[in-house]
């Protein structure tokens, strides 16, 4: 006779590196189910080469604006980012990476948004690969950058994944006069770049409701949805964040408010963090949400505030 079997035992739940990176960055608990390892502290990175070939490149962390004040929060860090010796940035590629302890985790390379072929780039893939698209927007001038993610959906198509909003500061480059802003004419206000990027970049974009933000009060409910007053782990940041339920085929396109959101900064304007949608299981809707800047007064607040001229309106 056969002896019994052993009972099977699955491995432990652990948050792999990749996974965790972006949500230690912006200060985001680890996935449900998953329990967020120590060791692990990384962020993404953007970084372009010098020309010269000699030098280090021009690198720079990217995280989310929460609690900045200004529309250049990091004021000269595009200044800071590599020494003025003759050399150039190569602006005609970005790098996104994945940043660990230990150094790089992965790396995909994007092209100028002209120049960006999408049916040449996923022949290079292969058929039947997951597809992660990525189209950045990167304005030197302000030290800032704005990344919408598009996946590949059941129906195998790309779809709207989410929008994120970054201040940009540099990693590694000793202060100098800005190479990157020097490349640019006066009439170019921004660097935009496309490209497919590999599943452990893609997935420091993942984020919930329900796993990476606390909700503390319903500020308010409309025909669109409801406005909730959250904040992230341990309250260290807070926004208000704008939940409404669409049908799934109006949210494969990016949530048009994000789109407009996201190319502005402005003391005036409310900022962008980031925006997403999550999967009704069950049903053909989908709940977008919009995670944004945290108003320091209700409406009331600020009709008070300006019949007693206390509200600069420059």
């Amino acid at each position: 006779s056969s002896s019994p079997r052993k009972p099977h035992r699955l491995p432990p739940l652990h948050s792999p590196p990749d996974a965790a990176m972006l949500r230690r960055a912006i200060g985001l608990p680890a996935a449900a189910g998953r329990a967020a390892s120590s060791r692990w502290r990384g962020f993404l990175t953007v970084s372009f080469d010098l020309e010269d070939g000699k030098h280090e490149r021009a690198e720079f962390k990217l995280s989310v604006p929460w609690g900045s004040t200004s529309a250049s929060p990091s004021g000269d860090a595009i200044e800071r980012a590599v020494s003025s010796e003759g050399c150039k940035v190569d602006t005609s590629r970005l790098t996104m990476n994945s940043m660990g302890k230990g150094g790089v985790i992965a790396s995909s390379v994007l092209m100028t948004a002209t120049n960006f072929d999408a049916s040449k780039a996923r022949s290079r893939r292969g058929r039947g690969r997951q597809m992660n698209l990525v189209d950045i927007h990167i304005w030197p001038q302000e030290s800032r950058a704005a990344a919408t993610l598009m996946r590949k959906n059941d129906k195998s198509r790309l779809a709207w994944h989410s929008t994120w909003s970054f201040d940009m500061e540099s990693t590694n480059s000793p202060r100098g006069k800005s190479l990157l802003t020097s490349n640019l004419s006066d009439k170019t206000q921004d660097l935009q770049y496309k490209g497919f990027i590999c599943n452990e970049i893609a997935n420091e974009f993942e984020v919930s409701l329900k796993n990476h933000f606390s909700i503390h009060q319903t500020l308010g409910r409309g025909a669109e949805g409801q406005v909730l007053r959250c904040s992230t782990q341990k309250g260290a940041h807070r926004s208000a964040v704008k939940r409404c339920d669409v049908p799934r085929k109006h949210a494969d396109e990016e949530l048009r408010e994000a789109r407009v959101m996201k190319m502005l900064r402005h003391p005036n304007i409310k900022k962008l963090y980031i925006a997403w949608k999550e999967e009704k299981a069950g049903t053909h809707y989908s709940s977008v949400y919009l995670a944004q800047e945290l108003c320091k007064c209700t409406f009331d607040d600020y009709l008070d505030r300006k019949k007693n001229g206390d509200i600069d309106e420059a």
